[in-house]
């Protein structure tokens, strides 16, 4: 009789991962929240697992007249949800709330304010929210501005934060409550 085959390598370690993942202190006794948001990747068949939804950046941004590409985007949130739109030359922030000044700071990586430059936001039609673990998620359309300086135009659509379907949900309805009491504003006026 012949010994039994030993295990593909393969499987075995995907066996010990998943294993260990459901052995660790960080998944043993703790319910996890129904949506993890874009926290570290988890083990394939750990029960918090979801794809990662890649960033949409769409538009057109210039800088003192020159074309400049949005090379990533930063959602996070102080006192109320912003996005920063990181480009080679520095990052352009638009702060929810605000409908005359968006940030500008010539550092990429920094993750701060910067400078606020006066701007014309005549379309700013966004939605975002923030997680339990402190991030945040960004979705919208602006057109803008900014007279600078530096100076500063875009018409930038952005899908930012690894949005779950679940957030994506509540941003449609949100979405549809906004058009909703648009709508009835509008037929309201004289």
């Amino acid at each position: 009789m012949r010994p039994p085959a030993p295990a593909p390598r393969g499987i075995a370690l995907g066996v010990a991962v998943v294993v260990a993942s459901a052995l660790s202190p960080a998944c043993k006794g703790r319910r996890r929240h129904h949506d993890p948001g874009p926290g570290p990747a988890l083990a394939p068949g750990h029960a918090g697992a979801r794809p990662a939804v890649p960033d949409k950046i769409e538009g057109t941004l210039t800088l003192d007249g020159k074309p400049l590409e949005i090379v990533r985007c930063r959602p996070g949130h102080e006192e109320t949800v912003h996005v920063d739109m990181v480009t080679a030359a520095g990052a352009l922030r638009f702060v929810g709330g605000e409908a005359a000044r968006m940030f500008w700071n010539p550092r990429p990586d920094a993750n701060g304010r910067g400078q606020a430059i006066s701007c014309e936001i005549p379309h700013r039609s966004w939605g975002g929210g923030t997680r339990a673990d402190g991030g945040a998620y960004f979705r919208g359309e602006l057109a803008f501005s900014c007279e600078g300086p530096p100076a500063i135009t875009g018409k930038v659509s952005l899908d930012c934060g690894n949005i779950s379907p679940i957030e994506r949900e509540g941003l449609d309805e949100q979405r549809r409550r906004k058009r909703e009491e648009l709508e009835r504003a509008g037929s309201a006026a004289p």
